[in-house]
């Protein structure tokens, strides 16, 4: 339901929309104006676009893992099910590394990306609940509704990816399910084991799985007011989340969309848009820099590499996911999802039309960033297995001088 303005305060807002630097639909200079359309191009064409592709592979992930935990427990998996759910896995973890440009919003508000996301996985903790039968036994019986129970670094695509990898390589069938002794370690450093059947391991991904999928339907929900109505539903009643902007009627696009408007989240486009290359692209890119490669690479105050602190280390995939962050910049650029060319009302035709110079030179650092990491993943040499490799390095150094272009251009557009 759509929130009903009074018309004492819609008319207060027409009259605000008289000032050129309102986003109102009155009179706007021509830079808030193309602004206006870029954000309008956006939100459907990248952040919808690109969180219905994840809830639709998440749903599908999760209905793989429930039937290889049947066909587990009825002797029938065979390893084309395991083949097929990595394939799965690994074109959903591409979409929610493509997202990662927009983790402002409902992502951050709810607590989503750390829930679905978190990492390095905790082993120790992970072997305690894997070989815990009781709690086996209720995941088995009641799936993500006793999902409380798991430690939440053992959740989400990190759980699953142990599940499903190991040393880069798609287990076998025969190892998920005749089960393992994981040696472990505690935060004292002590040495643990615990025994896991091959059943547990298959119970607890199909119930992280099935939380996953709720999470990032919930994503696709948050933004889009266009999401499947039964998609709507599941969230909003049989789960009874949140799903709205600040708890208004709002979804947080319509809310984005709103600019200027009762509703809306900001008051002019310039600030709208200045969100988006701060809290999404310099957000993403900072994090990819200096959290997801420079932790690893690079020594510490003590002069050490934490080689422990590398994202997707068991898929071997880290490298894929960080050039999967930057392309999610280059969406947001660009207007549109999964695009290698921008559409015309983008945030870069913006920059190249008013400031060519400055336009050029972020498609130029984009470029750079983008080539550092494909030149990481020609090489063939996982981040993990060489975290401290010259590629590397020189992909902190793209990847830096990418988000100090986007500032640039975030106080090009401020000051407007």
């Amino acid at each position: 339901m759509k929130k009903i303005i009074p018309i004492a305060l819609l008319a207060a807002t027409v009259l605000a929309g008289c000032d050129k630097n309102k986003g109102f639909q009155g009179d706007l200079s021509e830079e808030e104006a193309e602004l206006k359309a870029a954000v309008e191009q956006y939100v459907p064409g990248v952040i919808y676009s690109i969180y219905g592709t994840l809830a639709d592979e998440t749903t599908d992930l999760s209905d793989l893992f429930a039937e290889a935990k049947a066909k587990a427990k009825a002797n029938t998996l065979v390893q084309a099910d395991i083949d097929a759910i990595a394939t799965k896995f690994l074109k959903a973890r591409e979409y929610w590394e493509k997202s990662e440009a927009f983790l402002y919003g409902a992502a951050s508000d709810f607590g989503i990306d750390p829930h679905i996301d978190d990492w390095p996985l905790d082993l120790n903790v992970l072997s305690k609940t894997l070989s815990n039968n009781v709690l086996m036994n209720d995941l088995d019986t009641y799936g993500a509704d006793r999902i409380s129970s798991v430690g939440e670094s053992s959740l989400g695509f990190h759980g699953l990816e142990y599940i499903l990898f190991r040393d880069g390589n798609v287990r076998g069938v025969a190892d998920i399910t005749s089960g393992e002794t994981i040696v472990s370690e505690t935060d004292e450093g002590v040495e643990e084991s615990y025994v896991v059947t091959g059943i547990n391991e298959l119970i607890f991904a199909a119930a992280v799985a099935e939380d996953l999928r709720s999470a990032c339907s919930r994503l696709h929900v948050c933004w889009d007011p266009g999401a499947p109505a039964e998609r709507i539903s599941y969230i909003a009643d049989e789960l009874e989340l949140p799903y709205t902007s600040g708890g208004s009627a709002y979804t947080y696009g319509e809310s984005l969309l709103r600019t200027g408007l009762v509703g809306g989240i900001h008051e002019f486009w310039t600030e709208a848009s200045t969100k988006i290359f701060v809290s999404g692209m310099q957000n993403i890119c900072n994090e990819v820099a200096h959290t997801k490669i420079a932790t690893a690479n690079s020594q510490n105050e003590e002069g050490v590499h934490d080689s422990s602190y590398i994202e997707s280390p068991y898929s071997k995939n880290s490298y894929r996911d960080f050039l999967d962050n930057i392309l999610s910049i280059q969406y947001s650029l660009y207007g549109k999802a999964d695009s290698d060319a921008p559409v015309d009302a983008s945030f870069i035709n913006f920059l190249k039309k008013h400031n060519s110079a400055l336009g050029s030179k972020l498609e130029s650092a984009l470029a750079g960033a983008k080539a550092s990491l494909q030149a990481c993943i020609d090489r063939g040499v996982a981040f993990v297995d060489e975290p401290t490799a010259d590629c590397a390095s020189n992909a902190i150094e793209k990847i830096d001088a990418l988000n100090n272009v986007l500032g640039e251009a975030a106080d090009y557009i401020s000051r407007l």
